[in-house]
């Protein structure tokens, strides 16, 4: 399914260009969650959905597009991500869902947009009663809770970086900052291999833990300060 042919890498990728070498991890036992650790999945991916969709409601009207050389395209590209979660999750296919989601889904009030979608993205991870049901990928198939927890990277290392550019704080949820850290860390560099992040920048072992987590996917936590 469309809407995760695209991973939290370190730069920004046009949309409909998926990120290189995800086919190779499009195996459900090669980064596998507990039980636990899936349904946990749905609190965390609630979290991130919130976060991102706190970004864009705290922006100015058209600031982005004034800042930011992606503009509001920049939005309608994270909407469409997050109109697919609801699908996703039900186990649909890009064939059952069509061209449902193509065009502008901002409409004349990308604030109110993009909060739409995110609701019921949100709603639909709570509401996820099966962790190990199939869903279907660009790059393969997942376990429902698995899918999750790629969407939650993607996202809160996307809003970090969206705060970034529209000049608002970037500190992360404690708990959301923990709970990558518990998942990415041992699978950090499997995922480097993959092309989802880009080099590793150096950072003291002492530095909070936000920074540690920005620097495992490739940020420098320096130039992310908001």
């Amino acid at each position: 399914m469309r809407t995760l042919g695209r991973w939290a890498t370190s730069r920004l990728r046009p949309p409909g260009r998926p990120s290189p070498g995800l086919s190779s991890l499009a195996q459900p036992d090669r980064v596998c969650c507990s039980t636990a650790s899936r349904r946990a999945s749905a609190s965390s991916s609630t979290a991130a959905g919130r976060l991102q969709a706190g970004m864009a409601a705290r922006a100015r009207p058209h600031s982005a597009a004034r800042s930011n050389p992606l503009g509001t395209a920049t939005f309608n590209y994270h909407a469409y991500d997050t109109a697919w979660v609801p699908d996703t999750v039900a186990g649909r296919t890009i064939e059952e869902v069509g061209t449902r989601f193509d065009g502008d889904l901002l409409g004349d009030d990308p604030r109110l947009g993009y909060r739409r979608f995110a609701d019921r993205a949100v709603a639909a991870a709570r509401e996820l009663d099966d962790p190990a049901r199939t869903v279907h990928l660009t790059y393969g198939d997942f376990p429902a809770g698995e899918y999750l927890m790629h969407i939650t990277v993607f996202r809160t290392f996307r809003a970090s970086d969206l705060g970034r550019w529209l000049g608002l704080p970037t500190e992360l949820p404690p708990d959301l900052v923990r709970g990558l850290w518990d998942w990415l860390e041992p699978r950090a560099e499997e995922l480097r291999g993959a092309g989802v992040f880009g080099p590793a920048v150096p950072c003291p072992e002492d530095a909070p833990l936000q920074d540690r987590l920005l620097a495992l996917s490739g940020r420098d936590p320096r130039a992310l300060a908001g």
